[in-house]
């Protein structure tokens, strides 16, 4: 988040069937502070819930949903709620950062820009000019991989260090504080030894040519499987036939040992 604000939790949840005894009701705990308590019942119900702005904090929030009553079985997880919406709704949603044509970034008042970049030790951002309008002011949140994330104040002009580590993937994002608009100009990300005016620009190159269409379709197979684990697959060193196609379509390609997504899913 990068602006408290008044917003709407909406739920919809049941409880899963339990022995007779206490009505299942869950507490709603907002960054570990008690939200509300709600009684559930085996039918799906909805709920509503207004939260004011001074219950969150700007960046992560956590919101926790603990039952009050399990079903433990042994060798089986705790039965205890079904939710199938989860939602804080905003009053008033801030327009989307944009980049001008010139390539200034423009973030609305409670706006943000998020990169997520792997990047070699001694890296930073630059700017040109950085100019907030109607009491606004920018946020540069740092978050290296293994480290608690940072939020710093940037200044007018200058730099800002990005990351220690060397290889660290960092993620960044720019936020607008204060109410009002920020103007980024001539954002860079710098890295050890570039040569000068080589800093690629966060902006997108709006006068890029598209890539041109392929002679032939692309030889590429995309398998796509469900909760697989690679620790349990023989191609990464797993020591059960567990899975003798993978493993022998993994020996005709490229393996790779790493990677990262931006989403789980």
């Amino acid at each position: 988040m990068v602006e408290p604000e008044d917003r709407t939790l909406a739920l919809r949840g049941w409880s899963y069937p339990l022995p007779p005894g206490e009505p299942q009701r869950v507490t709603l705990r907002l960054n570990g502070a008690p939200l509300a308590t709600l009684p559930l019942s085996t039918a799906p119900e909805s709920f509503r819930l207004e939260v004011a702005a001074e219950r969150f904090v700007a960046g992560e929030n956590r919101l926790e949903l603990v039952p009050a009553r399990r079903l433990e079985r042994p060798g089986e997880p705790a039965w205890a709620t079904g939710w199938d919406l989860v939602r804080f709704d905003s009053r008033a949603a801030p327009a989307p950062p944009r980049f001008e044509p010139d390539g200034t970034l423009l973030l609305p008042a409670r706006s943000a820009l998020a990169l997520a970049l792997e990047l070699p030790a001694g890296s930073w951002l630059a700017w040109e000019r950085l100019h907030g309008a109607g009491g606004g002011w920018l946020e540069v949140g740092i978050e290296v991989d293994g480290e608690a994330p940072r939020a710093l104040p940037a200044p007018t002009s200058g730099r800002l260090a990005l990351t220690p580590g060397d290889g660290a993937l960092v993620e960044l994002a720019l936020r607008a504080r204060g109410g009002g608009e920020v103007r980024l100009e001539g954002a860079r990300i710098h890295s050890p030894g570039m040569a000068p005016g080589m800093a690629p620009d966060i902006a997108p190159d709006a006068g890029a040519s598209p890539m041109p269409a392929p002679a032939r379709p692309p030889n590429l197979v995309l398998y796509v499987i469900d909760t697989l684990r690679a620790d349990h697959l023989g191609a990464y060193g797993y020591p059960l036939p567990t899975s003798p196609a993978i493993d022998a379509f993994a020996r005709e390609g490229v393996l790779f040992r790493a990677a990262r997504a931006q989403s789980s899913w």
